[in-house]
């Protein structure tokens, strides 16, 4: 019982010792995978350096040297490091000394520009007096020397004085001239602060270059300028006649629309109202519309428009016939028509300013007054539109108008009288297509009257007309306007 007992004791001491040495077998291991690692990572790392170190130094590329004693080494590398930033600081001050030697140069090349001393290749060789003078009076040659160094130096700066001076007068003349233009102005000013360094020679010479510049591009923009107000005054010229030309039209439009009545009386179909006389010649506002020609092109300037590529359709917002006759005038004419009422006093009596209303009341209404009734407001278009087409012929020719059924608007007496008294007055033919007009009173105002039909044919439908009065015309018609030739 005892040695089994034993036996278990050492068994399991056993066990123990060969679990611990598990234990130790995968630390070992772990340690070699770890020590594989590390041997990966410097096989690496001696590659990239070396790779480095041919890059760097391709003529001697990667050198492995066996170094025995590593503090001798690190020692000998810090003597040598210190040997080189000593020759740096070496090299350093003598290039401060080339530096400032070449200062130095620079200084006698500008003594020497002072001085007007121009470099030449052949040696200065002092005459036979001079080396005698220079041998026995070295101290008299030397201040005869300095006298003329001097002298030469305090002309110099006499120069450079008078040249400062007269640099300031210009600069003051041109901050007082507020003719100049400022960008003008600016460059003069740069280009005076840059010949003030000059010598004096120098400073006179670009003075004399930028005068003769100057010169030419005030020639060059004078003439410019010339060529542009050439062409100002003849736009003027030919827009001033223009506007003369509505202005009269406007006259003879309200002179042509007037009617001699029953009476004897003038009656006017329209009146034009004006706040003030419309010009009768040009020179009367020739003036306004140059200014509003300038006054444009600096508004189209102001605006950063491409002046050179605009287009017609671009300039008419800001340059047409209206706006300008509007700049002239103030204010446009109000155009008033006559309006019949029921005492036509059209043929029967005399003018009054109550018969008369704007047209655009006649259309829109306003704030006091409506529109007026179909009627009326035809029986002005019939008068706005006879004007213009009168106006627009050139000769006193009849002309001609048509009509598509007027009457079933404008059928009452004192509209239709003025219509056909107005037609007859501007010799106007009128031709007026409708339904039946059983209205004796307006039919017999037609010198020819057919009557239509569309009736069923063979192919489809055609139109016939019947003859319902005739008569000749220019042998025998009726004159609205002479009371024997009014009766019905």
């Amino acid at each position: 019982m005892d040695d089994l007992s034993v036996l278990d004791k050492i068994s399991a001491d056993l066990d123990a010792k060969v679990r611990e040495l598990e234990n130790s077998i995968i630390f070992l291991n772990a340690n070699i995978d770890q020590s594989d690692k590390q041997r990966s990572e410097l096989s690496l790392s001696v590659i990239k350096i070396k790779k480095q170190l041919q890059k760097d130094y391709p003529e001697y590329g990667a050198v492995k040297f066996k170094i025995d004693n590593v503090d001798n080494e690190r020692e000998k590398i810090k003597i040598l490091k210190e040997e080189t930033i000593n020759h740096q600081n070496s090299l350093r001050k003598d290039i401060d000394y080339l530096n400032n030697e070449v200062k130095k140069i620079d200084n006698l090349f500008g003594i020497f520009n002072t001085l007007h001393i121009n470099e030449s290749n052949k040696e200065a060789i002092l005459t036979e007096d001079e080396k005698i003078s220079l041998h026995h009076q070295p101290t008299k040659f030397y201040d005869d020397w300095y006298t003329q160094y001097d002298n030469a130096k305090r002309k110099h700066d006499s120069k450079k004085n008078e040249l400062a001076v007269q640099i300031n007068r210009i600069e003051n003349y041109i901050n007082l001239n507020n003719n100049l233009p400022l960008n003008f102005k600016n460059d003069l000013v740069n280009f005076l602060i840059k010949i003030r360094n000059f010598d004096y020679e120098q400073a006179i010479q670009s003075i004399q270059n930028y005068n003769n510049w100057a010169q030419y591009n005030i020639e060059e923009k004078n003439e410019q300028k010339k060529k542009a107000d050439d062409a100002v005054n003849f736009w003027v010229e030919r827009t001033s006649r223009r506007v003369l030309e509505i202005c009269s039209c406007i006259n003879d439009l309200e002179k042509k629309m007037k009617i001699r009545n029953w009476n004897d009386i003038i009656f006017p179909l329209v009146k034009i109202e004006k706040s003030k006389p419309l010009p009768q010649n040009v020179d009367d506002f020739r003036f306004q519309v140059k200014q509003f020609c300038i006054d444009m092109i600096e508004k189209i300037i102001d605006k950063n428009l491409d002046v050179n590529n605009l287009t017609a359709k671009q300039l008419s917002k800001h340059i047409n016939i209206s706006n300008i006759v509007l700049y002239v005038l103030g204010e446009y004419p109000k155009l008033k028509i006559y309006i019949p009422t029921i005492e036509g006093p059209l043929l029967r009596g005399e003018p009054n300013d109550s018969y008369y209303k704007e047209w655009e009341v006649i259309n829109n209404g306003s704030s006091t007054s409506s529109t007026k009734s179909g009627g009326q407001t035809l029986m002005a278009q019939f008068i706005v539109l006879s004007m213009l087409m009168r106006q627009r012929a050139d000769d006193c020719s009849w002309l001609f108008l048509v009509s598509d059924n007027p009457f079933g608007t404008m059928s009452a007496p004192e509209l239709v009288e003025a219509v056909f008294s107005l037609l007859e007055l501007l010799k106007i033919q009128w031709l007026v297509v409708g339904p039946p007009i059983t209205n004796v009173n307006i039919t017999s105002m037609f010198n020819t009257v057919y009557q239509m039909d569309v009736l069923p044919d063979n192919n489809g439908s055609k139109l016939i007309k019947l003859l319902e009065k005739k008569n000749r015309k220019f042998l025998q018609y009726i004159n609205i306007l002479k009371p024997k030739h009014n009766k019905v």
